[in-house]
């Protein structure tokens, strides 16, 4: 029985961002199928409760030795969403345990852990009025499920189209009001003049009357 470098790696970030009890689960299950440990499995057992020296175990395993990143992202991710999918932590605890991770990693600048790191600068945002709180979630539960980046870029274009949509309906509104207005006005007197013409019988001016009526629709 071997534990990849990948392996060893995910559960030392796990242990440095308060995820013990998980680790503990797999220590237990390792002790329970195996009669007989040695290397790594057997300092893991040996060292269970203690959290210090767990965490040493595995980066001394690790040593420099290279990790797909991208692999080990990817079982982080789905982690993080297990927990969430089982309410047993919030969209924010999430977006906190994926910026801890890449901190941890120490490569929070290189490829799959900068998304990580910068999915919790996000509350910047929210800190600053940008985004709303629920704005914010979703962006991070988007991230979670679909690995899609929040991009600030077409944030601000999808707003100002929102806004733009949002002006031109007022706009319209305002303008219909107004002719709305204007033509029951221009109604009102015309039925005033044609009473007046009438009684004056004037109908020439009758038929100049009801023909800019007409025109005025």
């Amino acid at each position: 029985m071997l534990l990849s470098y990948e392996d060893a790696y995910y559960y030392k970030l796990l242990l440095q961002n308060g995820f013990y009890n998980d680790v503990n689960d797999f220590i237990n299950d390792i002790a329970n199928k195996n009669n007989t440990l040695e290397g790594i499995f057997l300092e893991l057992v040996y060292n269970q409760n203690n959290l210090n020296e767990l965490i040493s175990c595995l980066h001394n395993y690790i040593n420099y030795n290279k990790v797909n990143n991208e692999l080990l992202c990817n079982k982080l991710k789905q982690f993080i969403k297990n927990k969430v999918d089982n309410n047993e932590i919030t969209i924010e605890k999430a977006s906190d345990a994926l910026c801890g991770f890449a901190i941890n990693s120490e490569s929070y600048l290189e490829p799959y852990w900068s998304d990580f790191y910068h999915i919790n600068i996000l509350w910047d945002y929210v800190d600053a009025g940008i985004l709303s709180e629920e704005e914010y979630k979703q962006a991070v539960r988007e991230f979670i499920y679909t690995g899609k980046i929040f991009d600030i870029d077409n944030f601000w274009k999808k707003r100002a189209i929102k806004y733009e949509k949002k002006r031109r309906k007022s706009k319209d509104k305002t303008i219909s009001i107004f002719s709305l207005i204007t033509g029951i006005i221009l109604i009102i007197l015309s039925i005033f003049l044609i009473f007046n013409i009438i009684k004056e019988k004037d109908y020439i001016s009758l038929i100049i009357v009801i023909l800019l009526l007409i025109l005025s629709f």
